[in-house]
């Protein structure tokens, strides 16, 4: 089952594992400048909380997915699925996630500035393509 961490009225942030704690950080930087974030945490990739994922899209119309792993084959290729299956085509969506290619050696935030996945890198591209 996944977890609705926070509740909010702007954006749903979709997240799983070590990424959940970007997603609040996220939320925290965007709070002041008033934007209401609604965390959920899906805890499981399989069996996914398909329930609990489209009520968070379908409530906002604008998310964002955050993982910590590739963007093909993980939480973001699940989530497009279930866009695609449930014919949701009414939502602003955007998916933070590495490259699916091979990923150099590095510290974590040297990496996740290197392929836009730290908090600023996201918070900047929410606030240009969500709420301008």
């Amino acid at each position: 089952c996944a977890d609705i961490i926070q509740k909010g009225s702007d954006l749903t942030i979709i997240t799983i594992g070590n990424s959940v704690y970007k997603g609040l950080c996220l939320s925290e930087k965007l709070k002041l400048d008033g934007i209401s974030c609604e965390i959920v945490n899906s805890r499981f990739l399989k069996p996914l909380d398909e329930k609990a994922l489209l009520k968070g899209i379908q409530k906002n119309k604008k998310f964002i997915v955050i993982e910590d792993g590739t963007i093909v084959g993980g939480l973001c290729s699940a989530v497009k699925e279930l866009m695609l299956q449930n014919y949701l085509c009414d939502v602003q969506a955007s998916f933070y996630a590495y490259p699916d290619h091979f990923i150099e050696h590095g510290s974590v935030s040297e990496l996740e500035k290197k392929y836009k996945q730290d908090v600023d890198s996201i918070y900047k591209d929410i606030k240009k393509k969500f709420f301008k």
